[in-house]
């Protein structure tokens, strides 16, 4: 769960091979600011195993810095793909 000192990042339009490097900058420099992180995936119109594989290590780096974060609201675009590789665990249950 998030404190009450959190941000959100919201993802628009894709998150795919053609961003990857762009996106995982503006990820890395999320999670540098303080308190805790929520990713809204929501307005995500384009997913491919690049943007799931960002997701991952998003994820991995927060853990390994002890900062909570939140990954929520998948688009349908972002389902499809955890349901290809049967991991809705990435997403946040609240």
């Amino acid at each position: 769960m998030l404190n009450s000192e959190h941000h959100v990042f919201s993802i628009h339009d894709e998150m795919t091979i053609y961003t990857a490097a762009d996106m995982r900058e503006q990820l890395l420099l999320e999670l540098d600011k303080e308190g805790s992180m929520k990713i809204d995936l929501l307005a995500i119109t384009e997913f491919d195993t690049s943007g799931y594989q960002l997701l991952l290590a998003c994820k991995r780096e927060a853990i390994a810095r002890d900062k909570p974060i939140e990954i929520s609201n998948p688009s349908s675009v972002v389902s499809e793909v955890l349901d290809l590789y049967k991991d809705q665990s990435l997403i946040s249950q609240l």
